[in-house]
């Protein structure tokens, strides 16, 4: 008797007009130990259930041959696709791994000794960048200000006032720029914060948006563990301290809000009302810093009260204004209290204490209404900066001279010698050298200008530091 199976595969054979897969299907039944599978094998089981008196041992022990070799078969698939599985999660952990080691070693080069860190808290407009993937921070002068708007400015709300005196106790870093998508994805690639959605106006150094408060605040954790320096959100008397860099009017720049000074809605900018920009798309502030006015409301540390009050942290506070606001949400004082949500009108920036001096004393007659006392000269070194490149060389250093200003020359004059080192060993003396000498002396250092006051007359250079007469600081030159 031939099985429905044999009695196929016959049909076929003796047919001299099957073709194709029929016909390979047949040749497959008579090859030497050939197996059934698919259909075929289903319907010798089924034949096996209804009508097994009717199959011969021979035809049971061959389907149950072919039932067990499917098992083996399903068996080696899913071992297959196991390992392909465990192949390329370990190729994503170790993509993941690479880019992780990478940043570490960013932040192995850049990360600010101690030593570094007393050095820049004397420096405002000091820039550094901790890591590859880090916040580009500036740093802030510790100073005294007026919190909050008078009663005669335009388009000021009661939560404004009144009006009262903070003081910076000492300098600190905050973020060039709002936090962009480069810096947060970075933490979402290492599961640092949640994925946060760019609302189809591209990443890179766009603002990053759709953050809550506590999306910002695990942020900041993230990158405090990643470098081991304290970064947190801003106070909101540091957020105004900075956003006003000095002024008392309405704006940075003044009391209108002027065109093209920021992104609003009737700010007079491409992005009005519209979206975000990427972040230093408008003039910096005194202090260095780009975006305080606009592109997105900023969260900031402090639950929100009114000035005196008792905060119950039922919302936090946002300052700054946004693409979708009118100006007046822009000025410095505007603070607004929300609950904790995300929206594409808010991001956030950062900001990072920083170790001054021990000698450390507030000043009320500097350039800055606060300059630090100079350091002790055991404390003044060379200072490593990592992956900084000027034209000359990939090294900048430091040196300590006496100033003493000659209202004739804002360039300054070097007074006393300037000691240059190169690596550790000092490469010449320029006694009475000027500040901005176009051509210093062979193997030595240029320096960059510094800022002057003298006589009520002030005025400043490019890449330039705080000078008060007859004082020593700290000059950043350029290898030559």
């Amino acid at each position: 008797m031939l099985v429905p199976w044999e009695a196929a595969a016959e049909s076929v054979k003796n047919d001299t007009g099957h073709t194709g897969p029929a016909l390979k299907q047949a040749q497959h039944w008579f090859k030497k130990d050939a197996l059934l599978t698919g259909l075929a094998l289903k319907q010798a089981q089924k034949w096996r259930q209804l009508r097994a008196d009717d199959l011969s041992e021979a035809h049971r022990a061959f389907i149950h041959r072919s039932i067990k070799h499917r098992r083996v078969r399903q068996m080696q698939a899913a071992a297959a696709v196991l390992s392909l599985t465990i192949v390329v999660g370990l190729g994503v952990l170790g993509w993941r791994e690479k880019e992780y080691l990478i940043l570490r070693w960013s932040v192995w080069q850049n990360v600010l000794p101690d030593k570094t860190e007393r050095i820049y808290a004397q420096m405002p407009r000091q820039e550094f960048r901790e890591c590859s993937r880090c916040p580009r921070m500036v740093v802030v002068p510790a100073g005294e200000f007026m919190i909050g708007s008078p009663e005669t400015e335009k388009d000021r709300e009661k939560n404004e006032g009144p009006q009262h005196k903070v003081t910076i106790a000492k300098p600190f870093a905050v973020s060039k720029f709002e936090v962009a998508f480069d810096e947060w994805d970075a933490c979402a690639a290492f599961a640092g914060c949640r994925p946060a959605s760019d609302n189809g106006w591209g990443r890179g150094n766009q603002p990053v948006i759709d953050v809550s408060w506590d999306d910002a605040r695990a942020y900041t954790n993230w990158l405090s563990k990643l470098t081991g320096k304290p970064y947190q959100l801003l106070t909101e008397a540091e957020w105004e301290y900075a956003a006003r860099a000095g002024s008392a009017t309405a704006y940075s720049w003044g009391d209108d809000i002027g065109k093209g000074n920021a992104n609003c809605n009737g700010c007079g900018s491409k992005w009005d009302n519209q979206q975000t920009a990427p972040v230093g798309s408008f003039a910096a502030n005194a202090f260095g810093l780009h975006d305080m006015h606009g592109n997105v409301w900023e969260w900031v540390e402090d639950c929100y009260a009114p000035y005196g009050a008792k905060p119950t942290c039922k919302s936090h506070v946002i300052r700054g204004g946004s693409w979708g606001y009118v100006p007046r949400f822009l000025r410095s004082a505007v603070r607004q209290g929300i609950t904790d949500f995300r929206s594409a009108i808010i991001g956030f920036r950062v900001a990072r204490a920083l170790q001054v001096p021990n000698d450390f004393i507030q000043r009320s007659d500097s350039p800055y209404r606060s300059i630090q006392q100079p350091l002790q000269q055991n404390e003044i070194s060379q200072i490593p900066q990592k992956n900084q490149t000027t034209r000359e060389s990939s090294r900048i250093k430091v040196i300590s001279a006496t100033l003493g200003l000659n209202c004739g020359a804002p360039e300054g004059n070097v007074t006393e010698k300037v000691v240059e080192m190169c690596d550790g060993q000092e490469m010449c003396s320029l006694p009475g050298a000027s500040m901005n000498d176009p051509d210093p002396a062979p193997g030595c250092w240029k320096a960059f200008a510094v800022e002057w006051q003298c006589s009520g007359k002030s005025g400043a250079r490019e890449n330039s530091v705080p000078a008060v007469p007859n004082e020593t600081h700290i000059l950043t030159l350029s290898c030559r």
